[in-house]
């Protein structure tokens, strides 16, 4: 009977061992008919729009105004100032189609 090497070489580890993306923190690059286009483009700016900015204006001061009436801050003031802040930050997350 044939006298079997008994080591053992884990071809992931092999593959690993050859490839110079390993370790670099570089991702392998998949063929492009593997890549799917999600429509997303990086922002070129992350700074708000005018009309954002203007919006958020009279939101706020929306709220201000109501406080200044009542005369105190309580729940209702709360409510809109959370309303307020969730609207303006879906505004800024989506952006302008």
């Amino acid at each position: 009977m044939a006298e079997h090497d008994h080591t053992h070489i884990d071809p992931a580890e092999a593959a690993q061992a050859d490839d110079p993306n390993v370790g670099t923190g570089t991702p392998d690059s998949a063929p492009d008919e593997l890549l799917i286009d999600v429509g997303w483009k990086e922002p070129t700016n992350w700074i708000p729009s005018r009309k954002w900015l203007a919006a958020t204006v009279v939101a706020v001061t929306g709220l201000l105004t109501t406080w200044a009436t009542t005369g105190s801050w309580d729940q209702e003031e709360t409510l809109m100032a959370i309303t307020i802040v969730s609207a303006r930050l879906v505004a800024y997350l989506i952006p302008n189609e």
